[in-house]
């Protein structure tokens, strides 16, 4: 198929020379003021960028670092600058499907095949060079979909597609601007005009975040979930989402990393919070302001914001507006807040545009999303990103984003442990003084004092935001902070005034203008402070634990203030939470703060500030839990509850306990340590299951552990303990849990029961409460277990059953009758492997298996039963018992020959060499290597590996002496050569006695295998090597 636009793609394809003036790659232009795109590993080493045109001229291209640099961890895609008027260029479509015929403009004859691509030739150079760079374009089109890239250009390149390639996200901004100006087709000519101008208004404020740090591209790690909360919201029929989250959560985060999927579907239009005047006009105002600034920098001809304003008016649903940092507005009284934002929400809400709002407090929305940090997963990539030690990620308080900020600008990859808190802030205040000041020429402590002025005005105005005048006034002596402050990003200048860019540093430092050895009276100072000082209190303790002062009277003092019940607080509760937060070795007040989180839940009811106030501190692990453990312990769990979480299909209903019903702040902390630790946040879950004293009463944390283990466990029968450690409260408990299971393992069982209970007229008393239900359940479980026929399904139930102490020989009673029967399923096996050693069931369980690995009809089961019963521990009575059976059942010769020889090897190293079991298994040794290959050769391998017991070694040694006088010469060249190498035998002399008389056999028939053996002695020994070359009876052999 021939191309019509083949002429105009050519033109648009320029050649990259190197300091020899060879081709060493191509790039095209995207845009008629020379912007261009090209492969990043091709210009990545060049000091000096040179081009050739289509017209064999010569340009000095510059690389666009801000499109560039930030995404090449992403992609190999570099954005060029050429100083060329008006090239030929392609324009960039976003097709939602790229078709399957794409051209590709090629050099030579290349030996690149690519399926439904056709190439065409550019030019045919002496030297063909690498075709990396050159576009790939729809079959009949001017427009470049990709390129022809690899980041390893030894390797055959690939189709980088632009639609599918990951890129940074302001590089996809870039295309996606690039796209709707110059692609035609897409949006009638009024709309392409407003979609550019919304375009340039989101790069310029991505990039305006970057600058000023809000993100940093290289180190943050971005939360998918709230991403995908943010695109369900686009497709959904709500007109507002609130994203609330305190100071450095990451909010501002969340939606750079979206732009580029609102910027393909929508106008979007993104507004700084700070940037409102004092007295906000009305939310349509502020859209053309932002509007008309966006015109000013990127004008376009015939278009007025009166224009877009019009467009916005008559097609809404295709706006959206992002609100970001509402609490950065400039002060003002709430009732005027209040209507200005009532009046805002309605208008949007009217129009039926979208309305993305983010904060650190807002009204109650319907549709909100929280961000309190990084999830498990997360906090390790981010981790990783900043280049801190693996071992952070496992510190609970660092999935705060802004704490791994800065722990990675104070050079955190070269600390042993992280900073606590108020070390950390202080230190990275410290070190920006030091810097700022170094610029001014003035010591650090200037420059430290001055951020302690402008931390009073904050307290004293009870507000972030300073008039011009202010600013300047606090800054007379050293007037070339006022620029560099804005510069460095430590404030922000707005039309409002000059305010500074973080809450979490003035929080920080209104708590360093308090001085560390002053007393705190609580009733003196709570009722008069305002919201800004109160922020500062926190660090002011977190200072003075820092400092080594004890804080238990303050914080007993504070707790006493709060049980007051007066109409502050709130305010004070609010103070001792962000203080645990902060605290400096929290473990040592812990009684007083587990009295906070009692009083608290007392008091406040469903209001939940467990779990985020203690993953967020400095406690240890194990004191976290018995907070979170006392929060649960509050949960109000009925019945119905209880059959919700237990049923089998949960995970289908999304019935998760950790996310569903109250207090989902703790229950979200939980399921984060279960999915990061498992492994040891289970035996903690565990032993709340576990902490009960009365046998008959199950406690409400008893039920709670169960649900989670069922729920998150897979494997949530052999989680229990064995029943010989039950204490009978313990065995009270299991008995509930299992047949609670039971009764919601399939609806068949539980619409049986159900029937069941209300025969009995039990109903009433279910209804009525938990405890009754408990008290009912396991009797009638019991009842309608008996009444079902023996199939898989009821096995199922027969395994778990098995674990109540009571029920034991019943259940055992049924599994004999199923073996019997020969209705064991695979199922059972499994199942069958967490009971087996367990006393009073491997009397029974062991003699069964072994009948069915002999007779049994059904071959697969019968080897899984050798894998399960063959389970060597502690036990020397079992052990011995097992080691008898596995002696008999290889002396059978039977077709599970390899099986059996797996599970002696694994014994023969469980063992002690000085049990009965051990010599049991050893001494069939010689029977397996009489038998075929598959066991004669393991048995081998096992003797020759090397052995750092010293009475295992001498056992091992005795059986390739046996292997050496008995068995043929085949085996015995196979045991020479597993001899050279492995390490059972390190002493050349002593491998050399060895291995002689099975040369010397050899040697009768050819060299060939002594051949072999010199090349393997070379390579583990070359004395050894050199004593078999030079030995005379060899000598001898090889004369004959």
């Amino acid at each position: 198929m021939s191309n019509p636009n083949v002429a105009h793609v050519e033109k648009s394809v320029f050649s990259i020379l190197n300091a020899e003036n060879e081709i060493i790659g191509y790039g095209f232009f995207v845009d008629p003021h020379g912007t261009a795109l090209t492969c990043y590993h091709i210009i990545a080493a060049l000091t000096s960028i040179r081009i050739r045109d289509h017209d064999g001229n010569e340009h000095i291209a510059t690389i666009d670092e801000y499109h560039t640099l930030w995404g090449v961890q992403y992609s190999d895609i570099a954005v060029l600058q050429i100083p060329m008027q008006s090239p030929t260029f392609l324009q960039l479509p976003q097709p939602k499907v790229v078709d399957q015929e794409m051209t590709v403009i090629k050099v030579n004859n290349s030996s690149f095949e690519f399926e439904d691509i056709l190439y065409h030739n550019v030019t045919t150079p002496t030297h063909p060079p690498s075709s990396h760079g050159l576009p790939i374009t729809y079959t009949g089109t001017t427009m470049a979909v990709g390129f022809l890239s690899v980041a390893n250009y030894r390797n055959l390149p690939n189709l980088a597609i632009f639609r599918l390639a990951k890129k940074s996200a302001n590089l996809e901004l870039f295309f996606q601007y690039l796209s709707d100006k110059y692609c035609p087709g897409k949006f009638n000519p009024e709309f392409s005009e407003l979609k550019t101008v919304c375009n340039a208004q989101l790069q310029r404020a991505f990039r305006q975040q970057l600058e000023q740090k809000f993100l940093l591209p290289y180190n943050y790690t971005p939360e998918p979930r709230y991403g995908i909360k943010l695109k369900e919201f686009i497709e959904d029929n709500n007109s507002i989402i609130s994203l609330v989250g305190e100071s450095g959560s990451g909010k501002t985060n969340c939606l750079l990393c979206e732009f580029p999927y609102y910027a393909r579907f929508f106008f979007t239009i993104f507004i700084s919070a700070h940037d409102f005047e004092p007295l906000p006009a009305s939310l349509p105002g502020k859209i053309k302001n932002v509007l008309a600034k966006t015109l000013a920098e990127y004008p376009h001809d015939n278009i007025t914001a009166d224009d877009l304003m019009n467009l916005i008016y008559q097609h809404p649903k295709r706006c959206l507006i992002i609100i970001d940092g509402l609490n950065k507005m400039p002060r003002i009284s709430s009732k005027t807040f209040d209507e200005w934002f009532t009046r805002s929400i309605r208008w949007a809400k009217g129009m039926g545009l979208k309305l993305i709002i983010t904060s650190t407090a807002l009204p109650t929305f319907q549709n909100s999303g929280r961000l309190d940090g990084f999830t498990c997963g997360r906090i390790s990539k981010a981790a990783n990103n900043y280049n801190l030690p693996t071992k952070f990620s496992k510190i609970s308080r660092l999935n705060r984003p802004l704490l791994l900020r800065l722990l990675f600008e104070i050079g955190g990859q070269e600390r042993s442990a992280p900073l606590d808190d108020y070390p950390l802030f202080a230190t990275y205040l410290a070190r920006k003084c030091t810097a700022l000041a170094a610029l001014i020429n003035v010591p650090s402590q200037v420059v430290h004092s001055l951020f302690i002025e402008f931390a009073k005005h904050f307290a004293t105005s009870n507000d972030y935001w300073l008039t011009n005048d202010t600013y300047q006034d606090i800054l007379k002596d050293h007037p070339q902070l006022t620029s560099i402050l804005i510069q460095e990003n430590l404030f922000i200048e707005s039309v409002n005034g000059v305010r500074i860019a973080h809450n979490w540093l003035a929080d920080f430092l209104i708590g360093e203008t308090f001085h560390p050895d002053e007393d705190i009276d609580w009733e003196q100072l709570i009722p008069i402070s305002n919201s800004t000082q109160r922020k500062g209190l926190p660090w002011l303790l977190a200072k003075k634990s820092f400092l080594g002062q004890n804080m238990a009277v303050p914080l007993q003092n504070l707790l006493t203030f709060i049980l007051k019940k007066d109409s502050h607080q709130s305010r004070a509760t609010k103070i001792f939470e962000n203080t645990v937060r902060h605290l400096s070795l929290p473990d040592q007040y812990y009684s007083i703060i587990e009295s906070f989180i009692i009083q608290h839940q007392q008091t406040f009811g469903s209001t939940d500030i467990t779990g985020l106030m203690v993953y967020n501190s400095h406690l240890s692990t194990s004191n976290q839990f018995k907070l979170l453990k006392k929060a649960l312990s509050n949960e109000e769990l009925p019945s119905s509850n209880i059959m919700l979480f237990l049923h089998p299909n949960y995970y289908e209903k999304n019935d998760y306990f950790l996310q569903l019903g109250t207090l989902i702040a703790t229950k979200q902390i939980l399921e984060r340590y279960l999915l990061a630790e498992p492994d040891t946040t289970m035996p903690r879950i565990m032993d709340w299951l576990y902490d009960c004293k009365d046998q008959n009463k199950i406690s409400v944390i008893n039920i709670i552990a169960g649900i989670i283990i069922y729920q998150y466990d897979s494997r949530y029968n052999h989680s229990f303990n064995p029943w010989n450690k039950d204490t009978p409260a313990q065995a009270s408990i299991i008995k509930v849990m299992i047949t609670m299971i039971v009764a919601s393992h399939s609806k068949t069982f539980s619409d049986v029961l159900t029937d069941y209970l209300l025969k009995d007229d039990h109903s009433e008393g279910i209804k009525n409460g938990t405890d009754f239900y408990l008290n009912v359940l396991p009797t009638a479980v019991l009842n309608v277990y008996r009444g079902l026929p023996l199939d898989q399904e009821k096995i199922k139930y027969t395994m778990l059953l098995l674990r109540v102490p009571e029920y034991r020989k019943e259940m055992i009673s049924d599994i004999l009758l199923i073996f019997k029967e020969s209705k064991m399923p695979e199922l059972l096996t499994e199942k069958l492997r967490a009971y087996v050693t367990q006393e009073g069931i491997f009397e029974v369980l062991v003699p069964m298996l072994v009948k069915y690995i002999k007779y049994g009809r059904n071959y697969r089961i019968r080897k899984d039963c050798i894998s399960i019963l063959f389970q060597f521990g502690k036990n020397k009575e079992q052990n011995q018992v097992l080691a008898d059976h596995l002696a008999a059942l290889i002396r059978i010769n039977s077709d599970f020959e390899l099986h059996f020889t797996r599970c002696l090897i694994r014994g023969l190293y469980t063992l002690p060499v000085s049990s009965a079991s051990y010599q049991t298994l050893s001494a069939t040794i010689p029977i397996l290597l009489e038998r075929d290959l598959s066991s004669w050769y393991r048995t081998l391998k096992y003797l020759c590996r090397e052995e750092k017991n010293i009475y295992k070694r001498a056992d091992k040694i005795k059986w390739i002496n046996w292997a050496f006088n008995n068995l043929p010469v085949r085996q015995q060249c196979s045991l020479v050569i597993l001899l050279l190498n492995l390490n059972i035998i390190k002493e050349e002399d002593k491998v050399r006695e060895m291995i002689k008389p099975t040369i010397l056999l050899t040697l009768q028939e050819s060299d060939l295998f002594y051949q072999a053996v010199l090349k393997k002695a070379a390579k583990k020994n070359i004395a050894l090597h050199y004593d078999l070359l030079d030995d005379q009876d060899f000598k001898v052999m090889l004369k004959v």
